[in-house]
């Protein structure tokens, strides 16, 4: 079973779960059998969307400022155009793949339970 997906107790229809997050959207409905599931958050969901959500920026921000000083000054020396750039495409790569662990470990936690 992949890890962004639930299985249909009553029928085995497997659902996306990405929908809870990017729609934020509290339900899931499988399309065959028509039952309703309800997330359920945990204190250790709870607990590690906190910590992802507000730890996250910082350390996003932080690599890729490191990294960038880290490549002008070993092995470029970039002007400050060339510098900016750099910073910006490390920043959206450090996003994705933050955002990719963060979908990845935070689909583990959450539980489902059916109200219908």
């Amino acid at each position: 079973m992949g890890f962004f997906y639930k299985k249909c107790e009553v029928c085995g229809n497997k659902m996306n779960i990405f929908k809870i997050f990017l729609k934020d959207f509290t339900t899931l409905e499988c399309k065959n059998c028509r039952t309703k599931y309800q997330a359920k958050e945990t204190e250790l969901y709870t607990t590690i969307n906190f910590l992802f959500k507000n730890l996250g920026v910082f350390i996003i921000l932080f690599l890729s400022a490191y990294a960038t000083v880290y490549i002008d000054n070993k092995i470029y020396e970039l002007d400050a155009g060339l510098f900016f750039v750099l910073m910006v495409f490390l920043w959206l790569i450090f996003c994705f793949i933050f955002l990719f662990f963060y979908f990845l470990i935070i689909s583990n936690f959450i539980k489902f339970e059916i109200i219908e």
